[in-house]
């Protein structure tokens, strides 16, 4: 059987904040514990791979035994379940707009009949007191109908938007951040400068996820190594 790799001191993730490895998946598992983010994986099951992603992600890929990679592929599979999942709301979401711009028009036609309607009968109101009642009726309820689609449009469209968001955070913040200094450490982006940069974005990113201060401090000694100077 391969050498494993050294285990993280203690059970629990808290006793771990302030070590340097949490702090280069700190965003990981907190995206494996947000219940807000669905995937297939049950709440269980990601509560296991967000206690194992440190083990699990904490050596270089050469280095790690078999079932460390297993569970960083779980841990990869999850996520992108989690994204393809934020994008298929998206579109669900985009498809109801749609739908609700097609209803809308329907019911502005409608309105449009009936206020013509309403229009003929006042001219006949003497005759035809009866046809003016019903179409006054009938101008109700499309307004009703419309009024009530214009508010679910405005819901939709805000749902749309708080989406969108929060794929483009959680997207931006695992590829264009945690990923690049992770493989690169201080060479990221081709040079110390736009390494620190991004460094500096990913812990103000983080922050707004709810990191600790003891996560945030430890982080720039890492994230700034060279991955091959990590684990010295």
């Amino acid at each position: 059987m391969g050498k494993r790799g050294a285990a993280p001191a203690g059970p629990a993730w808290k006793k771990q904040r302030g070590a340097t490895v949490r702090s280069k998946i700190n965003t990981v598992i907190a995206a494996l514990r947000d219940t807000n983010l669905e995937s297939e994986a049950t709440e269980i099951s990601r509560k296991m791979l967000a206690e194992g992603a440190v083990a699990a992600l904490s050596q270089m890929v050469e280095d790690r035994h078999p079932m460390q990679t297993r569970v960083g592929d779980f841990i990869k599979e999850t996520l992108e379940d989690i994204a393809a999942r934020l994008q298929g709301k998206v579109d669900d979401a985009k498809k109801s707009v749609s739908t609700m711009e097609s209803e809308l028009e329907v019911q502005k036609a409608q309105l449009q009949a009936a206020t013509d309607e309403l229009a003929e009968a006042k001219e006949k109101v003497t005759k035809k007191a009866e046809q003016t009642t019903a179409a006054k009726k009938a101008l109700g309820e499309c307004e009703q109908a419309d009024a009530m689609i214009a508010r679910d449009q405005a819901g939709t469209n805000r749902r749309q938007g708080q989406l969108t968001k929060e794929q483009s955070k959680f997207t931006d913040i695992r590829d264009n951040l945690l990923q690049v200094l992770i493989d690169d450490g201080i060479n990221a982006n081709g040079s110390a400068k736009e390494s620190k940069k991004a460094c500096d974005k990913l812990l103000k990113q983080i922050t707004n996820l709810g990191a600790e201060s003891a996560l945030l401090a430890a982080a720039p000694a890492v994230l700034l190594k060279k991955p091959e100077e990590r684990a010295r």
